[in-house]
C-alpha cells in the first residue's frame, strides 16, 4: 500500500504531497525538507498533525556558496550484497546522486565497478551489475520471501555502519523481527531490533539459515518521536521485505547459483561464508 505521493515544486526544499490516511481518505498537503528530515503537515479534521521521515544515509555536504568545478568527490555511501549472477542489491538512496559506483569486498580485497540495472524508487531498492576486470564473481546469497518469518525470530545483519569512522571491515549486528509492518501499518517493511547506523543501508537482513529476508533501509527519527511523546526510541529500524527484491530479480534472465545450505551451521561459520558476497558501496559525485 502506498501511503503518500510526493512531488517536486519550483522550490528545491518544498514538496506537494498526496497522503493516504488510515481510513483511506486521501488529503493534499505540503512537505518541507530541512537538514535531511522531510516534515509532512497533515491537516486532519480533528487537529493538525505532522510526521517526519528520515533515511539512514551519510550526512550530505552543505555548500553555502557556489564553488569552482572540482574533480568528482568519492564518498562511502552504504552496503550492498550479491544476490544474482553478477547482480548487487542495495537501497536506491545509497546510489542516488552518483555518477559512478564501486563496491569493495574487504574479505577478498577486491573492488568492482557497478552499472545500474534497475531502480525501484518507491520501495528504495536498486539492482546493479558487477563490471569485473578479471577474476571470478562473488557467489550470490539466497533470497527467500519474508512471509515465513515469524515475530520474535532471530535475525542478523552484515554491513558497514559509519564506514568513514569505523573502517572498512564488516560489522555484524543481531536482533529479532519486532513487527511485520512499519509506521501506520506499512506492509512493505519489517521492523527489526538489530542496531543500524548510517552506512548500514542496503545491507541484508538474514534469517537463521543465512538467507536474505529483508534489506535495511531506515530507522525511526528519534528527535521527532521525542518531540511528540517525550520518548527516545530504541532500535526501531526498518527493512524492505525481500518480496520486492525478488520481483526485481525475476525481471532478469540470469541463472543464479546460491550458497550451499547454511542451515544448521554455527552462526560464525555462516558469517564466514557470507562475507565474500557483502561489500561497501562508494559513489563518485
Amino acid at each position: 500500500m502506498i501511503k503518500a505521493h510526493i512531488s517536486a515544486t519550483a522550490l528545491p526544499d518544498k514538496f506537494a504531497v498526496r497522503y493516504r490516511m488510515r481510513d483511506h481518505q486521501e488529503i493534499g498537503s505540503t512537505a518541507i525538507l530541512e537538514e535531511q528530515v522531510l516534515s509532512i503537515h497533515l491537516p486532519t479534521a480533528s487537529k493538525p498533525d505532522s510526521i517526519q521521515l528520515i533515511k539512514v544515509s551519510p550526512a550530505v555536504e552543505t555548500r553555502t556558496s557556489p564553488e569552482p568545478s572540482h574533480p568528482e568527490r568519492v564518498r562511502i555511501s552504504g552496503t550492498g550484497f550479491v544476490c544474482g549472477d553478477g547482480l548487487v542489491a542495495t537501497n536506491y538512496h545509497v546510489i542516488d546522486g552518483g555518477r559512478t559506483w564501486k563496491i569493495f569486498f574487504p574479505s577478498e580485497s577486491k573492488s568492482f565497478a557497478l552499472r545500474l540495472v534497475v531502480a525501484d524508487k518507491a520501495n528504495d531498492l536498486a539492482l546493479l551489475r558487477l563490471e569485473p576486470d578479471s577474476g571470478a564473481l562473488p557467489k550470490p546469497i539466497a533470497v527467500i520471501p519474508s512471509t515465513g518469518a515469524e515475530l520474535g525470530a532471530e535475525i542478523f545483519t552484515i554491513g558497514f555502519p559509519l564506514g568513514d569512522l569505523l573502517g572498512r571491515d564488516h560489522k555484524v549486528t543481531t536482533g529479532v523481527i519486532s513487527a511485520k509492518s512499519g509506521i501506520e501499518g506499512d506492509p512493505r517493511v519489517l521492523q527489526v531490533s538489530a542496531p543500524i547506523q548510517p552506512g548500514s543501508s542496503g545491507g541484508p537482513v538474514l534469517d537463521g539459515s543465512g538467507r536474505v529476508i529483508g534489506i535495511l533501509t531506515s530507522t525511526l527519527n528519534a528527535d521527532y518521536l521525542y518531540s511528540k511523546q517525550r520518548h527516545i526510541p530504541q532500535n526501531v529500524n526498518f527493512a524492505v521485505k525481500s518480496e520486492y527484491l525478488l520481483m526485481l530479480l525475476q525481471q532478469q534472465s540470469d541463472s543464479r547459483t546460491y550458497f550451499p545450505a547454511l542451515a544448521g551451521k554455527a552462526r560464525t561459520d555462516q558469517i564466514a561464508e557470507l562475507l565474500g558476497s557483502i561489500g561497501q558501496i562508494s559513489i563518485e559525485e
